[in-house]
């Protein structure tokens, strides 16, 4: 009974973003496999402003490695490095706000207590703003999937988790981002032809 209890209170409800066009699952559908070199060359994160800016360098240390995941899971991509000349493309990661994760409520002691009886929630970021450029044609891609939100935890979130447009799963989150990351790689390949 007192797991159940503790996954109840313990679920978070996270929105997902705008479902794709017709066009745009289309395109994916029809994408081919591909071997690209990326590099990311570049995380630009501020040290000013944010509560948590002190933490910046920090985030870039685990934005990296998370960007770098997505891209793989395109079908697209090889490789992916920091430095590497050879790359077909180069990769800019945009300030990307992120709470850090302690300072959510889930680190409240309060949630295991009340989080059946009381929903929680906190406005919060998510997405990506990246920016990719073929080495081969100089173009340039805007990928800003940037959005904010609203995480409800306890048993609403448990609710709020099974409605349309939210999910309690963040593989859901990263399908989503690997999805746009994906488009944006195809119009750089069909630039190319």
């Amino acid at each position: 009974m007192y797991v159940i209890v503790l996954v109840l209170a313990g679920c978070v409800s996270m929105p997902l973003p705008p479902d794709l066009s017709d066009s745009e699952l289309h395109a994916l559908a029809q994408a081919q496999p591909a071997a690209l070199r990326v590099a990311i060359t570049e995380c630009r994160q501020s040290k000013t402003g944010e509560p948590y800016a002190p933490f910046a360098d920090e985030h870039c240390q685990n934005l990296i490695p998370k960007v770098s995941a997505l891209l793989k899971k395109t079908g697209l991509v090889g490789a992916v490095s920091e430095s590497d000349q050879t790359a077909d493309l180069s990769i800019l990661i945009h300030e990307t706000p992120r709470r850090i994760y302690w300072s959510t409520a889930g680190h409240n002691p309060g949630i295991a207590l009340f989080g059946l009886a009381i929903p929680i929630w906190w406005a919060d970021r998510f997405g990506y703003h990246l920016s990719l450029t073929d080495r081969k044609t100089g173009q340039r891609i805007e990928l800003n999937s940037l959005r904010e939100g609203t995480s409800i935890q306890g048993s609403w979130g448990t609710l709020t988790g099974m409605l349309p447009g939210r999910t309690l799963s963040p593989v859901k989150m990263d399908e989503a981002e690997v999805a746009r990351i994906k488009l944006a790689l195809l119009q750089l390949l069909e630039a190319r032809q």
